[in-house]
């Protein structure tokens, strides 16, 4: 069955072409390839996605407008190579020879008005116009492998991860600046996240290290192994504290985890549009308890909005602010099906949104309505 549906998926989108199983199997695929990464930006209407579209493996960057109507190639890569960026694995004579397929880029991130797209490839940062008029700007050209990097609010600067520590670039003055100086044995800087404002910074940091396996390579003249970071069942998770630090650099302010403090999965954490509260959703290693709070990003004190307990297993929640950041919406299947409950940021009783026979998601709150 999954054949035949492969063949008459073939058949209608290439008829010009056998369908062979060969054919069917092999780079580029007859039915392309999927994007990925799909990005609105947060004010404006500018799309971003990564994308092949003759059907290969590496991704480039493409973004799509409503007046435009069409995608726009923003970025050529493939080409692109620097003896500074070279992999262990393509300095090695014999394992050059064998590399997997290049993949293109993984990740991106759009300004907030939709018009500039900024990207690390192969560990320097690139800036680009979406418009797709000019080729993407190099920013860094360095050993150091730079990562994560983020547009602020106003368009002025690049914030960007290199070397475990935070850093920020003015693209008004050239001015660079390291941000963070974590130091502590067996920490480090998992995240980042601009404040709405662009006035501060919400960073995670790691406390402690996860398990760590070692992954052989068989393919040069010698053994080589490397380690790399692995759980399995039963590990527990590593503990994430938060910080809010200003974006020009100083101490760093703790915001209180709640109850939950200690070794729970952090999964959910997003800044109040007004930018003087953080939202964090904490898991207990168990999966079956978990909170909601709300940190004061100037007196680091926090509130529990909402609490999840389940005897068996935890069913993970979804939540957002409100566009005046003085309400908070969330999912709860606390009534056997997931649906919308709504609470005040102050604190309060969750009033529930929706009921019926049917499970609510990922809730979006813009202007007056909120989408699931």
């Amino acid at each position: 069955m999954r054949l035949l549906v492969l063949e008459l998926l073939a058949a209608a989108i290439a008829p010009a072409q056998q369908a062979t199983l060969e054919r069917l199997y092999k780079r580029p695929f007859l039915w392309g390839t999927t994007p990925r990464e799909i990005t609105w930006s947060k004010k404006g209407d500018t799309l971003g996605f990564l994308w092949n579209s003759a059907g290969q493996t590496f991704l480039d960057l493409y973004a799509w407008r409503p007046g435009v109507r069409k995608p726009v190639r923003l970025t050529d890569l493939e080409p692109v190579k620097d003896k500074i960026n070279l992999t262990e694995e393509e300095k090695d004579d014999r394992q050059k020879l064998h590399l997997a397929p290049a993949t293109g880029l993984s990740a991106f991130s759009l300004s907030h008005d939709g018009s500039l797209a900024v990207f690390a490839y192969r560990g320097d940062l690139y800036l680009v116009d979406t418009v797709g008029t000019k080729p993407p700007f190099r920013l860094t050209r360095t050993k150091s492998f730079e990562h994560s990097p983020q547009i602020s609010p106003d368009n002025s600067k690049i914030a960007f991860l290199r070397d475990g520590q935070l850093f920020v670039q003015d693209l008004k003055d050239s001015r660079l600046w390291q941000v963070t100086d974590v130091e502590s044995p067996g920490q480090s800087l998992a995240g980042f996240d601009w404040s709405p404002d662009g006035q501060r910074f919400l960073c995670m940091v790691r406390k402690g290290q996860g398990r760590k396996l070692i992954l052989p390579n068989y393919s040069g003249r010698f053994v080589k192994t490397r380690t790399f970071d692995r759980t399995v069942a039963g590990d527990e998770p590593v503990e994430t504290s938060l910080f809010v630090v200003p974006a020009e650099g100083g101490d760093p302010l703790t915001l209180d985890p709640g109850p939950l403090a200690g070794k729970s999965y952090l999964t959910l954490v997003e800044w109040s549009p007004d930018s003087s509260s953080v939202l964090a959703w904490r898991e207990h290693a168990g999966m079956k308890k978990a909170i909601l709070v709300v940190a004061d990003a100037k007196s680091g004190q926090s509130r529990v909005l909402n609490e999840e307990k389940d005897d068996k297993w935890l069913h993970s929640t979804s939540a957002t602010w409100s566009p005046d950041s003085r309400d908070v919406v969330f999912t709860s299947d606390r009534d056997g099906w997931t649906h919308l409950y709504r609470v005040p940021a102050a604190g309060g009783q969750p009033v529930q949104l929706t009921r019926g026979n049917w499970e609510d998601v990922d809730p979006q709150w813009a202007g007056g309505f909120i989408y699931y």
